[in-house]
């Protein structure tokens, strides 16, 4: 199976294009669903593309559910948001815009470094 979203530009490319074995493992206890190999952190994310914040359904999202978030707890208790995976920070955006703390994680170094230059610790 070849990565998801590779957005070959040209026929020629198909040939190039590296793919991966894809086994899925189903637990029936716990109904989880996951792949059973590992692809290294390096090839997925060492030019990671994708940025969240281009897709400004997905930004609403974001801010909306942290507005469900706020109103079950406020952000003065003293407590923090930690995201895993959080991409471009966009979720994370909306949480510090309701007032909360907020921290994320993510191995896309391309794009965590983009938000370490804004300012942003993660």
């Amino acid at each position: 199976m070849p990565l998801a979203g590779g957005f070959l530009k040209d026929k020629s490319d198909f040939q190039k294009e590296k793919v991966f074995p894809l086994t899925l493992a189903f637990c029936r206890n716990c109904y989880l669903l996951q792949t059973r190999e590992v692809i290294s952190k390096e090839i997925l994310f060492n030019d990671y593309f994708y940025h969240s914040s281009a897709i400004k359904t997905l930004v609403k999202h974001f801010a909306d559910m942290a507005a469900e978030v706020a109103k079950e707890i406020s952000p003065t208790n003293n407590k923090f948001i930690v995201e895993i995976g959080c991409n471009d920070g966009s979720f994370i955006k909306s949480c510090l815009n309701k007032g909360f703390r907020a921290v994320g994680i993510d191995p896309a170094t391309n794009v965590v470094n983009l938000l370490l230059r804004m300012g942003f610790r993660l």
